[in-house]
Parts: structure tokens; sequence; C-alpha cells
């Protein structure tokens, strides 16, 4: 993060992937020894020069601005709120990451009309 610091232009965004709580297949770049990040905003953004200002839920993906900003952006209400809700959730991965794998492998699924349509080919 301090590198990312370094490259980006005093007004510069970054836009990160950082659901750590999420060990599955289809989020390799995830490792165990990470999760104690999940949900931590300071240890892991502030401390290295970077505010929250807008993010999904799943902080998949959380958008960061430089804290050394000419022209800081305000967090509306509800990235606010976002950020907020994400930050408890995903701070519950740090101990016990089921439920947010769960709801990972659900959304990882492909449409259930794009299975049917698989399978009807491949009965052919």
């Amino acid at each position: 993060m301090k590198k990312f610091h370094k490259w980006l232009k005093p007004d510069g965004l970054l836009f990160v992937h950082a659901p750590f709580w999420c060990l599955h297949w289809t989020r390799s770049t995830h490792l165990e020894e990470n999760r104690h990040f999940s949900g931590e905003l300071k240890s892991l953004y502030g401390v290295h020069g970077f505010n929250a200002v807008d993010a999904s839920v799943f902080w998949d993906p959380i958008l960061l601005q430089k804290t050394d900003s000419r022209e800081p952006i305000p967090a509306a209400v509800a990235a606010q709120a976002r950020i907020k809700f994400g930050q408890a959730l995903l701070s519950i991965g740090r101990w016990n990451s089921d439920v947010h794998t769960a709801i990972a492998r659900r959304i990882a699924r492909a449409p259930r009309k794009w299975r049917e349509d698989l399978f009807a080919l491949a009965a052919k």
C-alpha cells in the first residue's frame, strides 16, 4: 500500500478488491494468512495514507483516495453506510469465513439458465 501511495498523483484514486475473508477458488489472490485484514481500514489503508471514498458492501471493489489530496472527495452518505456495513460484515471473516464463503459461492455460480442450457447441450 505504501508503494501505491508513492506511485499515485496527489489526487490519486485507487480501486482495490479487498474482501480478505474470501478463501475460495474464485478469489485466488487471497491467502489464509491475510484474513486478519478482513474489514480493516485503518491498519491496512489509513496508515499508508488512504481514505475510503466508496465501496460495494463486500469491498469488491473499494475506492480509496490519497489522504494528502488537494481536493478530497467526500464520501456520500450511502457510500459511508456501505463502507461501515461492509467493515462490520467483513470483520466477522477474521475468525469465521463460512457464511462469507457460502455467499461468494452463490455469487460465483453461473446463472441457472446457463446451467440448464449447458446440461441440455450435454444431453444431446
